[in-house]
């Protein structure tokens, strides 16, 4: 009711996770047993394991609490996922912000030099797709309409006094210039990790999994209904480019091994490079 009141909407979608091997299933799956019952995972870790193959996670999901004396269930965990391309509508109906994404094509070039992004082999080479004579991704005729993103994974302790750490995947869009694109207003809100622990390694691709599905799509294209400066709609692509964290953070989120373990992409190594280049 308080939400509401003052406006608020929750652009979110959650689903319930696994508090062991952290697989996502559907919140209404949880809480809608009729016969009270708690579900457990059935997720298999090592599908591929001789001895393991066959063995389920059997964690609950849920457990049982009192409310408006009645029994209900809820999810042990939450995993929170806003929309990409929700948030991206809402931000093409603002006034300036496509003239905003246009800003790169004035920056001054100085040979040799990297200042920014755009004078990178990606912002430059990219192709739009992985046929022959493919045009640049990255061009000035598509400014507004083709965005480059990079994710970032990261943790942080939200209460005082007690271990608790929570994460948070977000985007950037590259298209904007450095001093407008880390504003909160302009960052996209991928998903939140619940708590109270970090994430182990290989676990984290369950909490990816409903954010590359959605960049899958926006690779291809997708129509926005309506934006500021287009009242009858615009079609936009988008490129998932840079992955940029710190280094435990690129190791959950790339994959690596370990700090000491070099990217496959890369030419120096994982300690010295931060930034790792991902294509979608």
């Amino acid at each position: 009711m308080l939400r509401k009141a003052l406006g608020l909407i929750d652009r979110f979608t959650q689903f319930a996770a696994c508090q062991k091997c952290h697989k996502l299933y559907k919140k209404k799956d949880i809480i809608s047993n009729d016969d009270n019952t708690i579900m457990k995972c059935s997720h298999v870790e090592f599908p591929n394991s001789a001895t393991k193959r066959l063995k389920q996670c059997q964690t609950p999901l849920g457990k049982k609490i009192s409310l408006n004396n009645s029994i209900s269930i809820v999810p042990e965990l939450i995993y929170p996922v806003s929309s990409i391309q929700q948030q991206l509508s809402s931000m093409f109906k603002r006034p300036g912000f496509e003239e905003l994404l246009r800003h790169w094509t004035r920056c001054s070039v100085i040979d040799n030099v990297l200042s920014d992004i755009y004078d990178g082999q990606i912002w430059q080479n990219l192709k739009e797709s992985n046929e022959q004579g493919s045009n640049n991704f990255f061009r000035p005729d598509k400014t507004d309409t083709h965005l480059g993103l990079m994710i970032n994974l990261d943790w942080f302790h939200p209460y005082e006094g007690t271990i608790y750490s929570t994460g948070v995947i977000y985007a950037i869009i590259c298209n904007l210039l450095w001093d407008v694109r880390f504003k909160p207003k302009n960052m996209l809100i991928l998903g939140i990790l619940p708590g109270p622990n970090e994430v182990k390694l290989h676990r984290v691709n369950h909490y990816l999994s409903p954010i590359i599905m959605e960049l899958e799509s926006l690779w291809e294209g997708v129509i926005l209904n309506r934006t500021y400066e287009c009242p009858n709609g615009k079609d936009i692509r988008a490129a998932l480019i840079i992955a940029s964290c710190d280094i435990p953070g690129a190791r959950k989120l790339c994959g690596h091994i370990s700090a000491l373990a070099s990217c496959h992409r890369c030419e120096k190594g994982p300690i010295i490079a931060i930034l790792v280049v991902w294509r979608i």
